[in-house]
């Protein structure tokens, strides 16, 4: 039925699960197993379902309404890591999430070095990513080579977001829908780039909450970090999207 939704959905950001901090470097975008798993559960237990960021996607699209407490899991860069830790803990809850790959990766899994602004840990490879999918997963895009977008020229721009897409299309056998933007940089024509190739909708690294008046192509996200467990979870999702950013996108260029 439509019926256009009058809640928020929050749209959680993670990126390595389960990744051993041996130093302090180790702990940035990363999440324990153990800190993953309460998280999970305490959602579970607050009445919270998740559903792909492509359903979310398409609900904000067409007004269709979602459960109040429906969530979207993302991962960016499809580290081999979620599939180990991240996945088997998402299954116990029948809880489907979205991965955002980057084809150079998929296709050279031991590749995602910091020169190439990876965190240094495999990415999942092509098969690893199917299985995934077949269990109801989603891939999204997340372009070939994990580049800014705002630093390229527009069409430049324009070959790594269709050119990422497609590869992963012709590897997955199956179509994307979705995209992130590496290091959630773009500026005023991006979101058009995503039009043109033929995307329904993206997410940003902005703080907030997705609603019915949010730009499909400009999503916001919650982003746990290392130290925020189910405590840190909660804040991001109740309390801190209702107090006034005071702090500027530095990646948002343009918009």
């Amino acid at each position: 039925m439509k019926n256009k939704n009058s809640h928020s959905i929050p749209i959680l950001m993670y990126h390595s699960v389960g990744r051993p901090v041996l130093s302090k470097t180790d702990a940035f975008l990363n999440v324990s197993a153990d800190a993953f798993r309460k998280q999970m559960r305490v959602l579970d237990r607050l009445g919270f379902r998740a559903r792909r960021f492509d359903e979310v996607v398409e609900a904000l699209r067409n007004g269709y309404s979602l459960p109040r407490r429906t969530c979207a899991i993302t991962f960016d860069d499809a580290y081999r890591c979620v599939l180990e830790h991240a996945a088997p803990i998402l299954a116990e809850r029948a809880f489907t999430a979205t991965l955002f790959a980057v084809s150079s990766w998929c296709e050279q899994p031991e590749r995602t070095d910091l020169h190439t602004g990876g965190l240094g840990l495999p990415a999942m490879n092509w098969e690893e990513l199917r299985n995934l999918l077949a269990s109801g997963w989603e891939a999204g895009g997340h372009t070939r080579t994990h580049c800014r977008l705002d630093a390229l020229d527009e069409e430049a721009a324009f070959q790594e977001i269709v050119g990422g897409k497609e590869e992963c299309e012709a590897r997955l056998s199956t179509k994307l829908k979705t995209f992130c933007y590496p290091y959630g940089s773009l500026n005023s024509k991006t979101a058009g780039l995503l039009l043109r190739a033929g995307l329904r909708g993206a997410c940003t690294t902005r703080s907030g909450l997705a609603g019915p008046k949010s730009d499909p192509f400009l999503l916001p996200r919650v982003k746990i970090g290392y130290r925020d467990g189910v405590y840190g979870l909660l804040y991001r999702m109740f309390v801190r999207p209702s107090l006034p950013n005071l702090r500027p996108n530095r990646h948002m260029n343009n918009i």
